[in-house]
């Protein structure tokens, strides 16, 4: 079997048993039950009591790391009710629960993505590191602390510790599938469907770096207030 061949055959992102497998081990871990936010393909991460505003979306510099923001970064206070409250156009680093330590397995790689419910609020979130690594992502076998970079565009909203704003991936390699090996797959399995739940046609298809999707705009569409009456 070739090089490519084996990366092919390995290359996938983790399922949930994979996942709990993890936490075993304790190369994922937390005060909290952390099976509970499993999902199938992806672990919900929760924001803790600790956090920080912070002039800009940044991301470290060789000086700084999660250890250090109380020397350079003013820290958020919660409110009488627990909440911490997060105003518009400002950015905010909150630790979260969740550790990471995957030295017993280099080879995995982490990404992360914000939950739906972020933009229906307009919150603009990322995960950070103290590696110097890239928004959302982490480098393969990486070990330490992770938060999250807050910044809410429009509302002026309140949050408490043990709110889950974002999701983490487990990959190894690069599970993106290739094009031709999608094209192969989508005559094989049925991918898409339309309104009335009938395969659409391969040829009816837009072909991307995955399969393009379209946005009805004919149904209603809303528009969020910025203030509201109870």
């Amino acid at each position: 079997m070739s090089k490519s061949e084996l990366e092919d055959k390995t290359r996938r992102v983790f399922c949930d048993k994979e996942i709990l497998e993890l936490i075993d081990d304790s190369s994922l871990y937390s005060n909290n039950e952390l099976s509970r936010q499993v999902n199938p393909a992806s672990i919900d991460t929760t924001i803790s009591d600790i956090a920080w505003e912070v002039p800009a979306a940044l991301s470290f510099r060789n000086n700084e790391s999660m250890e250090t923001l109380d020397d350079y970064f003013k820290k958020l206070s919660p409110n009488n009710e627990g909440y911490f409250i997060l105003e518009p156009k400002k950015h905010y680093i909150f630790l979260l629960n969740e550790r990471i330590d995957l030295d017993l397995h280099p080879e995995v790689g982490t990404k992360a993505n914000p939950k739906s419910s972020t933009g229906r609020v307009d919150l603009y979130v990322r995960l950070v590191s103290d590696a110097k690594n890239n928004f959302n992502s982490l480098e393969k076998g990486y070990r330490g602390k992770i938060g999250l970079l807050m910044e809410s565009k429009t509302f002026r909203i309140g949050i408490k510790p043990g709110a889950s704003l974002n999701q983490l991936r487990f990959q190894i390699g690069n599970p993106l599938i290739k094009r031709k090996e999608l094209h192969k797959r989508y005559l094989k399995d049925e991918l898409l469907l339309d309104k009335n739940g009938e395969v659409i046609e391969k040829y009816k298809v837009n072909f991307g770096e995955g399969l393009l999707l379209s946005l009805n705009l004919t149904t209603p569409i809303y528009k969020a207030k910025k203030e509201f009456k109870k």
